[in-house]
C-alpha cells in the first residue's frame, strides 16, 4: 500500500471532529479544534485538556501501538512524538473505538521500558518516517474508550 499524507491527514482530522463531538456530548466544557495546518500543538483543546488525535489502520489487526520519531513530511523533521504539546493522545482503531493515554505515561514507556518497543523504517520516493511499535498489551497506562452511543 502507497503511503499518502495528505489522505492520512483528512482522515486523522475527521476523527478530530468525532472526538471533539465526543466531548461535548459528555459535557466537557470549551471543546473547539485546533485551527487547520500541517503542524498543530494539539487537535483538540478542551477545558480538561488537550488531545492529539490519530487514526490508526493497522491496531486493530497488529495490536500495535505507533510511535512516528522521524516524520516522511519533512527531511530529517522530527515526528508527532516530539512536537506535540497535547495531554492526552488518542488512537482510533476503528470507526469507534479508541485507545489513550496521557504524554507523560506514554513517554515514561518510551524512556523508561526501551525493551517492549520495535524499531521501523519505512521509505517511499525519497522520503523516510521512523516509527516504533510497541504491543499494546505491553504498555503501562494505555487506556480503551469509545464513542458509540450510550
Amino acid at each position: 500500500m502507497k503511503y499518502d499524507f495528505d489522505k492520512d491527514l483528512e482522515l486523522s482530522q475527521k476523527y478530530e471532529k468525532k472526538f471533539a463531538d465526543y466531548l461535548m456530548s459528555k459535557g466537557v466544557p470549551k471543546v473547539k479544534l485546533a485551527p487547520k495546518c500541517r503542524y498543530e500543538d494539539y487537535d483538540v483543546l478542551s477545558g480538561v485538556g488537550t488531545f492529539e488525535i490519530k487514526y490508526d489502520r493497522w491496531m486493530q489487526s497488529t495490536n500495535n501501538f505507533c510511535l512516528e520519531t522521524m516524520s516522511c513530511v519533512e527531511n530529517n523533521s522530527l515526528g508527532w512524538f516530539f512536537k506535540t504539546k497535547a495531554d492526552k493522545i488518542i488512537v482510533f482503531y476503528n470507526d469507534t473505538d479508541f485507545v489513550h493515554i496521557s504524554m507523560k505515561e506514554l513517554a515514561d514507556n518510551w524512556f523508561d521500558r526501551p525493551e517492549i518497543w520495535e524499531k521501523k523504517i519505512i521509505q517511499q520516493e525519497g522520503w523516510t518516517t521512523v516509527v516504533w511499535l510497541a504491543n499494546c498489551n505491553n504498555m503501562f497506562g494505555l487506556m480503551t474508550g469509545s464513542v458509540k452511543d450510550e
